[in-house]
């Protein structure tokens, strides 16, 4: 479909989110100028890039929309964590919008327009921190609520006008389907954002952002490729027992809780679990995935619940251990398996079992993307696609 196809007042919707986007764009530059430090961390925008990307991906405007969507959690939550930086936030909207658009092989207008109605989001979101201030509680707080404003405005209100002007859908009906996503999306990115500027939870939110970016990778190695969203999808529905993932996280959860000296024995089971499932539908990617989390989980287990970690030096040990980390030595077991080998760009050591892990991961997303599901009687297997 070509931008004149679009009825005239989804058009004039269009054109006005480019020329908002352009001028911030302009406005957040220029800002930039001035700001004459530097971001200190590269992987925390890495971080938020495949976090953004994934988050369209997944609950964004689909394939065949004539209109793009605010990654609502992720955005936010980069608002709020880079608000000295808005030129950071500004790029990353830049790249990522259109990026998401181009692998889920929408319209270029769509594209366009995601990269324009991203950039204003963070453009007022940047406005609200700057304007309001940041020094103390209450100026942040409300700081806060104004951007989340913003992206209720540059998100629902915005992609609910023009889906409204497109289509017969009554606006108020498609606006009201979104209010209640909204909120609840802003809060878990306010929840991020205070995840990923605490310090006992930094780690987590990091391990969360390295996921998106190796699934990232995947999805683009993938789209390369000929892949398809919607065999993944599909792939994916067809292949995994949600019920089955549903009672396994719960019970989970229950021996984590009531026994934390055997945290490690949900993971020996999971990966047990999924290492047989793998095998038994035949999906080597996740096969590759389930032998580094038993190699995890054996480092684990056989050094008191805690995985060893190569320490690069004795003034740096509480950089590398915790409650769920020592320090490797000369009676840790296993120890080929610990977290020894430094990762580019991002803080911290990875194992083995992490490398099978995001192998793992990379290779099933592609294999998914790229598998089409048979029909009939016999779709229980997947058929490669030929070559």
């Amino acid at each position: 479909m070509s931008f004149s196809d679009l009825r005239p007042a989804a058009r004039r919707l269009l054109l006005l989110t480019w020329a908002a986007g352009a001028l911030s764009l302009f406005a957040i530059t220029i800002r930039s100028l001035v700001n004459d430090t530097p971001y200190p961390a590269p992987w925390a925008w890495l971080s938020f890039l495949g976090m953004m990307v994934i988050e369209d991906l997944v609950s964004g405007s689909g394939e065949d929309a004539r209109w793009a969507a605010l990654p609502r959690l992720t955005l936010f939550a980069a608002i709020i964590v880079f608000r000295r930086h808005p030129e950071i936030t500004m790029l990353l909207a830049l790249a990522a919008g259109p990026l998401a658009s181009m692998i889920k092989r929408q319209s270029w207008f769509v594209e366009v327009s995601a990269g324009a109605q991203w950039v204003v989001a963070a453009a007022l979101g940047a406005a609200a921190f700057r304007t309001a201030g940041f020094a103390d509680t209450p100026h942040f707080v409300i700081a806060t609520l104004v951007a989340a404003l913003a992206m209720f405005l540059c998100g629902p209100l915005l992609s609910s006008a023009v889906q409204a002007a497109e289509t017969d859908t009554a606006f108020g009906r498609l606006l009201f389907k979104q209010v209640g996503p909204c909120v609840l999306m802003t809060a878990l990115g306010a929840g991020l954002a205070l995840a990923w500027r605490t310090a006992g939870w930094q780690g987590d939110a990091l391990k969360v952002g390295e996921l998106a970016l190796v699934g990232l990778l995947g999805v683009f190695i993938g789209f390369i490729f000929g892949g398809e969203l919607s065999r993944f999808e599909a792939n994916v529905r067809r292949l995994a027992n949600w019920r089955a993932v549903a009672v396994a996280s719960l019970m989970g959860l229950v021996i984590v809780f009531a026994m934390p000296g055997l945290a490690f024995v949900p993971g020996i089971v999971v990966v047990v679990a999924m290492g047989g499932w793998a095998v038994h539908k035949r999906v080597p990617g996740a096969i590759c995935g389930a032998l580094g989390g038993l190699s995890n989980v054996a480092a684990v287990a056989f050094n008191g619940g805690r995985m060893p970690v190569v320490v690069p030096g004795p003034d740096r040990a509480g950089d590398f251990t915790d409650s769920s980390h020592t320090a490797l030595t000369a009676a840790t077991r296993l120890s080929w398996l610990a977290d020894r080998f430094p990762m580019p760009v991002f803080p911290g050591v990875a194992s083995p079992g992490d490398a099978l892990v995001m192998l793992g991961m990379v290779w099933l997303i592609v294999d998914m993307m790229l598998r089409r599901p048979r029909t009939g009687d016999a779709a229980e297997e997947l058929s490669p696609v030929a070559a």
